[in-house]
């Protein structure tokens, strides 16, 4: 799925940024490319005011609870997208920062399609593809990617959608497209991605994270607010690459999305439903958006681990041990033995040669 070269009139815009002031601990000299010297540390100055746009991550135990029992469970099975959910919720501010400030778009041989993204980190240059990307976060490289014509439902609030659209809408303006927050609105790529779930169509997230890349790298001078998305994503990426990280402090992310998510935007969990508070009988009251977990979606306690499995594994594994070794043993002995009878029958041949 190539991408064309764009105007600066088709530029996308981007969201305010919420992460913390940068805090550099990584050596400027083992970050930049040799190709952007003398000047790769005057260029990294104008990426030391970015952002990285805040993400979150579902609590898994409440995403696939019996009681939410999620309406598009199935759909993030089958779409391999539950991986994804499951990454780690930190990010390496700074070489997040300094990959974009590396980074450049790669054209194919015909320079019109881009489709590699190059950059460089801490004395290695390497390359980021779509398979790349699905590689290392443990998604398929399958599915649409393309923006082109959408049956979009003409939803003007969040508040037209049900329990189930509201928190499909938190999943993707926090985790498959941060926004920076922009939760409460719903955006054209909002419902983008909305679609796919409703028309029940395989998104592929690796083109999609790979295409919103190069287009934050070939446009970052154009917008009007400065931060970066996918830092979760390309902080696994890192890893996977083998990339020294412990030269940056990782920053996690807190407040996953769950049933308090829910309540905060107004839903009760009422008779296994979630229901929306404006529509709850009367004299049930709401619940608190700041209440405690609640219990069915508390993570399980750990289990004791049983170690007479273990143990009867291990016996029968010594005792197949003792068995092989006494069979080695017999049949060293035998061949011994044999050799002691031909060593006396070679003496008797000796001596009688000699005439003794």
């Amino acid at each position: 799925m190539p991408l064309k070269k764009r105007s600066r009139t088709e530029a996308s815009s981007s969201s305010n940024p919420n992460g913390a002031k940068p805090n550099l601990t990584v050596i400027y000299g083992e970050c930049f490319n040799e190709r952007h010297k003398p000047d790769a540390l005057e260029h990294f100055k104008e990426f030391e005011h970015y952002q990285i746009r805040r993400e979150h991550r579902p609590q898994l135990s409440f995403l696939t609870s019996d009681a939410f029992n999620f309406r598009y469970l199935g759909q993030l099975r089958e779409c391999m997208l539950l991986p994804y959910l499951r990454l780690p919720a930190r990010y390496y501010h700074n070489l997040v920062l300094i990959f974009y400030s590396n980074a450049r778009c790669i054209l194919d041989e015909a320079k019109e399609e881009i489709v590699v993204m190059e950059s460089y980190l801490l004395g290695k240059t390497f390359r980021i593809t779509p398979k790349v990307i699905a590689d290392s976060l443990g998604i398929e490289d399958m599915g649409l990617a393309d923006k082109g014509p959408q049956r979009h439902h003409p939803l003007v609030s969040v508040r037209d959608l049900d329990a189930h659209d509201r928190f499909l809408h938190l999943l993707i303006t926090w985790c498959f497209r941060p926004s920076g927050g922009k939760w409460s609105t719903i955006r054209n790529v909002d419902n983008f991605w909305m679609n796919f779930f409703r028309q029940n169509t395989r998104p592929n997230l690796a083109w999609i994270i790979f295409i919103e890349i190069v287009d934050l790298v070939r446009d970052h001078h154009l917008v009007s607010v400065k931060s970066f998305t996918y830092g979760i994503a390309l902080s696994h990426i890192f890893e996977k690459l083998k990339i020294d990280c412990s030269t940056d402090l990782a920053i996690p992310l807190t407040d996953p999305i769950n049933d308090k998510s829910l309540r905060k935007v107004k839903f009760t969990l009422f008779n296994g439903e979630c229901v929306r508070n404006n529509d709850l009988p009367q004299g049930v009251p709401p619940a608190d958006a700041e209440d405690a977990l609640q219990a069915p979606f508390a993570p399980p306690p750990p289990q004791a681990l049983s170690l007479d499995p273990i143990m009867q594994y291990l016996d029968g594994k010594f005792a197949s041990l003792v068995t092989h070794m006494d069979e080695q043993f017999a049949t060293i002995n035998t061949r011994l033995q044999a050799l002691e009878t031909r060593q006396s029958s070679m003496d008797l041949t000796l001596n009688a040669f000699r005439g003794e």
